[in-house]
């Protein structure tokens, strides 16, 4: 069986989850035996950050997955606002798909995982393809469907739809209904988590959060309020944030530090 995956976010030399995610997923199906394909949507030569198995074909587009000024132009015929969103979108799907459709015909899938909604909608929407669609979620579905530039409808043409949590079905359910849209077949597949044999042999209680500083999907104040509870508790636990910080998340970040430091848990 041949596999393949699409993502139109950034992956070579990329270090985020989804990167991660769609490269492990990629080496696993490789070492069961299966012949997959990872493609990539950026305008740029190289390799993806984590490693890929050598039974792993890496395909380029060689196009970025982005919205350009020509685009913009084309959408300007329109005169609702949304309707010109929309079809930004839609006419950048379009460019994509002329590359998409020549790995396509070279590689011949029996199956794709489109790991966001853009890469579903290209497939579904634009090139109209008959191949078996899985749609990975990566994230709450208020925020990757509410207020999405997609037409959600790509959503009723998917064959499946995995979510992260259980809750995330009734979540996405909702969203369908608000939409006037049928229902569609829904999986709740969590993301795994890797257990090493190997421990730290430092005796240091410490709780780690690895990930970009984020409002909206991370929510690492949470994590700070909740340890505030308890801190005064356990004097000798502490918590260890590592990522970067967006111009868009500043102000939260200064928020959260400002909360460190007015609950004496600077120290912690």
């Amino acid at each position: 069986m041949k596999i393949a995956l699409l993502w139109s976010g950034p992956l070579i030399e990329s270090v985020g989850g989804v990167e991660r995610f769609v490269c492990e997923m990629a080496n696993t199906m490789a070492n069961k035996g299966l012949e997959v394909c990872l493609i990539g949507c950026e305008g740029k030569e190289g390799r993806p950050f984590y490693p890929l198995d050598s039974n792993v074909i890496f395909k380029n587009l060689g196009i970025d997955y982005h919205v350009c000024i020509t685009d913009k132009l084309k959408s300007m015929i329109y005169m609702n606002r949304s309707k010109r969103r929309e079809m930004r979108e839609y006419f950048c799907a379009k460019r994509v798909s002329a590359k998409l459709e020549n790995v396509i015909k070279e590689f011949s899938p029996d199956i794709f995982f489109a790991n966001d909604l853009k890469s579903a909608f290209a497939l579904k929407k634009v090139l109209h393809s008959y191949i078996p669609t899985v749609y990975i979620m990566h994230g709450n579905p208020k925020h990757v469907l509410n207020d999405c530039p997609i037409s959600l409808g790509v959503l009723e043409s998917l064959e499946l739809v995995c979510v992260l949590l259980p809750d995330y079905i009734d979540v996405v359910n909702d969203i369908l209904e608000k939409h006037n849209l049928k229902s569609i077949q829904m999986i709740a597949v969590p993301n795994k988590v890797p257990s090493y044999e190997v421990c730290n042999s430092r005796r240091e209680e410490r709780i780690i959060h690895l990930g970009r500083i984020d409002s909206d999907s991370k929510k690492q104040f949470t994590l700070v309020r909740a340890f505030g509870l308890i801190a005064a508790k356990y004097r000798d636990w502490s918590v260890h944030f590592y990522g970067p910080v967006d111009r868009n998340n500043k102000a939260y970040l200064e928020d959260m530090l400002s909360y460190i430091k007015s609950n004496n848990l600077d120290q912690q």
